[in-house]
């Protein structure tokens, strides 16, 4: 299949509730600058498509294996070897899907990939409750909780991606598949597998969470110097 024409690309981006931003436009350069690592702020993706829910994203799936393209997913843009942004990929950005809701009959709390770990906090922090997060706030929830999540709570309650106990994907074929802990079959690997490689298999719309009381929380320095160095 040839590469996608502009009119190929004007029809995707009539077919989704987001917004295709392809080079030439003014805000073309300004979506590279999100990257968290500045190493690739020259980075020339395709073109992004800011999805706003499953169906955006099923659609560009879609379009990227019509046209044998490469795919490269961001939610937060803090992938530190840039797969977030690939030269010559489309840029599946599931930002704008960022919701953030938590369920006080099951104490758990599901948010969409594009919720930033601050936007989680926030959120819980105001019901008294927490998460395993990671610890740099502007950090995405997709990219961070479905490949480990190493935070602040790590020694008591393990890293964010132990906590997942729902997740809703969809998969290279389109699929939308809601997975939990009563899976069967296919998707109970699917599950299993997702939690920590959701990225390579799929992309995720949401994530639910086990949440944990707010409990008094100490923070502090401990420096060891050379006393030779320093007396």
């Amino acid at each position: 299949m040839p590469p996608p024409t502009s009119d190929d690309i004007v029809g995707l981006d009539m077919m989704v509730r987001g917004q295709v931003i392809v080079p030439g436009s003014i805000l073309y350069e300004a979506e590279a600058k999100k990257q968290h690592n500045a190493m690739y702020h020259s980075n020339k993706p395709a073109f992004y498509v800011h999805c706003k829910d499953a169906a955006d994203i099923q659609e560009t799936l879609k379009f990227v294996t019509k046209h044998s393209m490469e795919l490269s997913i961001r939610s937060g843009g803090h992938s530190i070897c840039g797969s977030s942004i690939r030269n010559g990929s489309v840029v599946v950005d599931v930002g704008r899907i960022c919701h953030v809701d938590y369920d006080e009959s099951t104490e758990s709390v599901t948010v969409g990939p594009g919720a930033t770990l601050s936007d989680v906090n926030v959120h819980l922090l105001r019901r008294g409750r927490m998460t395993p997060v990671g610890v740099i706030p502007a950090t995405g929830c997709g990219g961070l909780i479905t490949q480990g999540g190493v935070g602040w709570l790590l020694h008591r309650y393990g890293t964010s991606v132990d906590n997942v106990i729902a997740m809703t994907i969809v998969l290279a074929d389109g699929t939308l598949k809601e997975l939990d802990h009563s899976s069967t079959g296919d998707d109970r690997e699917l599950f299993f597998a997702a939690r920590g490689a959701a990225g390579v298999l799929g992309i995720v719309t949401s994530i639910t969470m086990r949440t944990y009381p707010m409990e008094n929380v100490t923070g502090g320095l401990w420096a060891m110097l050379d006393d030779e160095k320093y007396s």
